[in-house]
């Protein structure tokens, strides 16, 4: 038996005034929660970059960020709205309070994890340079991470729907060129750690 998406909220440890504000997203229209997606993510760092470098530019160098970000990650956001308006089923891992709670941790332990692998490759990071569009991404990610992710249950389950097929594709493709982009910046920040301990 499927209960509603905001029954579904209340029973988690979400804080109140954060629960409004998050569940919202959900009840927009798919467009609106697909536009909201692109703007917080894509086009807010974007225009922070921009406005840093003083000339409009494309970073055609990161293709999770310019195809990731601006393509599949508002479609699977759209098709999830789709999907969370349709209820919850009774049972499911969104109604556990240690699910939020992890992934919540969860975002904010890869948000670190991004800005340290930045130093180990000696770009600007949050904390050795102050730059707004980095300090808005760090602040962002964790968020976004959480509002995406925690519905995850939702997306995945057995049912069978055109709207949770296409927002796991989209899902998959975000995720395929993040981590074929990953892995190298992973194996080269590996590499200047271990050199900077030998080197200590």
């Amino acid at each position: 038996m499927a209960i509603t998406f905001d029954q579904a909220v209340s029973r988690t440890s979400i804080p109140r005034g954060l629960r409004a504000r998050l569940v919202n997203v959900w009840r927009w229209h798919p467009l609106a929660a697909a536009g909201f997606v692109f703007v917080i993510d894509f086009g807010i760092l974007l225009a922070l970059r921009i406005f840093e470098r003083g000339a409009f530019y494309l970073p055609w160098g990161n293709k999770t960020f310019l195809i990731g970000d601006s393509v599949f990650l508002p479609l699977y956001a759209g098709f999830t709205a789709v999907i969370v308006r349709r209820g919850v089923p009774a049972g499911n891992l969104y109604h556990r309070r240690s699910w939020h709670i992890a992934v919540l941790l969860l975002g904010v332990g890869i948000a670190i994890l991004m800005d340290l692998m930045t130093v180990a490759q000696g770009h600007w990071s949050i904390f050795t340079h102050y730059q707004l569009s980095k300090t808005y991404h760090t602040c962002v990610f964790g968020v976004l991470f959480y509002l995406l992710v925690s519905v995850l249950p939702l997306v995945v389950r057995r049912e069978r729907s055109w709207f949770n097929a296409a927002a796991c594709l989209a899902l998959a493709c975000y995720l395929s060129i993040a981590l074929f982009e990953i892995q190298p910046m992973a194996q080269q920040s590996f590499a200047t750690a271990m050199a900077l301990a030998h080197v200590r």
